[in-house]
């Protein structure tokens, strides 16, 4: 993880911070990792003009890309979770952030496209499998959480991309069914997408891999961050195939993504306005 960190510094790389979208409408920043020791982590943040008492004890994610130390045309993709510790102004009139010490610094999804909130009014079914193997009865294999347990508040869809999505689920829930997640484990997933507005409808059955985990015991509940990397239909058998993605991107999907994305642009506030100023 040092090495990781000492990257970020060399090459400035920039860190987009997202934050819980519970807690505040601000959804994303972007910052600059300015110093780096065993008490936390300095973040630069430009975007804002002060930083009030508001923002300390935030849980923040946080990405960055830095280039490969022997071949600088390959990138790496990484992510980890902090909380905000202190703010405060800089001398030169710059925002700062200490984040805590990260536990760990985990690969993650290349983000090619943009993540856009996924409520149930977007996303109004959904069923989770642990990975279904091809040839599979899709109608006869018990799912790990059924649109039920969404409408039962133990698990929420928190974002969606053409490339993947992010869940929330109950620390609770998941004891419930003995299920213990770890990084690089394949799950699949049947969803459907409403755009009511455009009278756009689609179903998808896809395999996903998960990327990232963030287990919260004070908020009760863990993050799951998976990448598509196949995507289903039936035989005529009415069995499973899966067919690899094209680009890492599930089909159709993009169409959803670009509309909400506008809506979701044109419903937030600008950071200045915003109540954490």
């Amino acid at each position: 993880m040092r090495s990781v960190l000492s990257d970020i510094l060399d090459q400035r790389a920039k860190l987009r911070l997202t934050f819980d979208s519970r807690i505040t409408s601000l959804r994303e920043l972007s910052g600059a990792l300015t110093g780096a020791n065993a008490s936390g982590l300095t973040v630069e943040i430009s975007a804002l003009k002060s930083a009030s008492a508001s923002w300390v004890g935030m849980s923040v994610s946080c990405y960055f890309r830095v280039r490969d130390r022997e071949n600088p045309a390959f990138s790496h993709f990484y992510t980890f979770a902090s909380r905000i510790e202190s703010t405060q102004v800089a001398p030169n009139g710059l925002v700062l952030f200490t984040l805590s010490q990260p536990q760990t610094v985990e690969h993650a999804q290349q983000r090619r496209s943009v993540r856009v909130s996924a409520d149930q009014n977007r996303i109004p079914a959904l069923v989770v499998w642990r990975e279904l193997s091809p040839g599979a009865n899709v109608s006869g294999t018990p799912p790990l959480f059924r649109n039920e347990d969404r409408a039962q508040g133990k698990l929420r869809v928190d974002n969606i991309s053409t490339c993947g999505l992010r869940l929330i689920v109950q620390n609770a829930a998941l004891s419930e069914i003995g299920l213990k997640p770890t990084v690089g484990e394949s799950y699949s997933f049947y969803f459907k997408t409403v755009e009511a507005q455009e009278d756009m409808e689609k179903t998808f059955l896809v395999n996903a891999v998960l990327r990232n985990l963030f287990y919260d015991p004070q908020a009760g509940e863990t993050a799951l961050g998976f990448e598509f990397t196949a995507e289903g239909a039936l035989n005529k058998d009415k069995r499973l195939v899966w067919t690899p993605l094209r680009a890492s991107e599930a089909t159709g999907l993009n169409a959803f993504i670009f509309k909400w994305n506008l809506l979701d642009f044109y419903k937030e506030k600008r950071v200045d306005e915003g109540v954490l100023g």
